[in-house]
């Protein structure tokens, strides 16, 4: 079956023509993404739409071995069934006390509406801080020494419920994705009185 040249050239100039349209919308997309990034000023490395809550409390650890087919679906959709099981240490802060009870309220509604990244415990929230790893805790998506500086954590593994601890937690209007190490903050840091 012979093709007729009129043909293979519309085919190509159709090819170009929507490669062309993918190309300015992706073009057009980026520049108007740096143009809103330009007029949003940053401040301590987050967008000025960012906002913080300062909760008291302290950390609690919980060892779980991941993952049972359960888990797998829940945090491992993105690893091969050759890395398991994976035993994880979970670092979650108890919230003690809030400067803004309405964020605490927020954060019950989540759990239960099902939300399994923070849970409740003697009606106190824990807030998933992330994972604990090579003594340093870590969320999924976060560069290290961004999300908590050594400070920071230090304090926070050495919190107990005889020694409360006051953290700042940011957060901005991104929506969070699925992950394994997870946690709802942007960036935790130790609250200084003076910020």
């Amino acid at each position: 079956m012979k093709i007729h040249r009129n043909y293979i050239l519309i085919i190509l100039l159709l090819t170009f023509f929507i490669l062309g349209g993918v190309l300015a919308y992706q073009w057009w997309r980026a520049s108007i993404e740096e143009i809103i990034v330009e007029k949003i000023p940053e401040k301590d490395g987050l967008q000025e739409e960012s906002f913080s809550k300062i909760v008291t409390g302290y950390a609690v650890l919980e060892q779980v071995e991941l993952p049972s087919k359960e888990d797998f679906e829940k945090y491992y959709w993105d690893l091969p069934p050759g890395h398991l099981p994976v035993e994880e240490t979970y670092v979650y802060f108890k919230i003690i006390n809030s400067t803004d009870e309405e964020f605490v309220k927020d954060l019950e509604e989540t759990i239960e509406e099902g939300n399994t990244i923070n849970s409740k415990s003697n009606g106190h929230i824990l807030f998933n801080l992330g994972c604990l790893e090579n003594d340093k805790i870590v969320a999924d998506g976060r560069g290290i020494d961004y999300y908590m500086d050594r400070e920071t954590w230090e304090a926070v593994l050495k919190s107990t419920e005889e020694n409360l601890i006051v953290i700042t937690l940011y957060f901005d209007s991104e929506a969070g994705a699925g992950c394994r190490c997870c946690s709802f903050a942007k960036k935790i840091r130790l609250h200084q009185d003076n910020n």
